[in-house]
């Protein structure tokens, strides 16, 4: 049986510390059950999402394929992200996160004050 994931995909130009705060997430007591895990999923319409099918990346790298090399079934995906952030004209990426399309209902684009992540669609790929 031939098994497949489809992930919402994002890239972005932000500064290395921001993916440690922007996914941290809060499980305090002071947070409500309404409240937001994190700042992503507060920035993606959502309250909680399971992190084990989120993955991200920050570098540099002169090519997007360089930079998700090695992250999970990257082969596959890779080049398919690469051909639509070149289409969108998206240059000096340096950040990229993608998560199972189940878990983001409504997945958008967000500028925050530290930079942009560009929402770039699903992707299937195979498991």
């Amino acid at each position: 049986m031939h098994q497949t994931q489809t992930c919402h995909f994002w890239v972005g130009t932000i500064p290395e510390d921001f993916a440690a705060s922007y996914f941290a997430e809060d499980y305090s007591d002071e947070r409500g059950d309404d409240d937001p895990v994190s700042p992503f999923a507060r920035d993606q319409g959502e309250t909680w999402y399971d992190h084990d099918f989120l993955e991200y990346g920050w570098g540099i790298a002169p090519t997007l394929a360089e930079l998700v090399a090695g992250y999970s079934y990257s082969e596959q995906w890779a080049a398919e992200l690469s051909r639509r952030a070149e289409a969108a004209g998206l240059r000096g990426i340096n950040f990229f996160v993608f998560i199972d399309e189940a878990q983001i209902e409504a997945p958008r684009s967000v500028e925050t004050r530290d930079g942009t992540l560009h929402y770039m669609g699903t992707i299937e790929y195979s498991l």
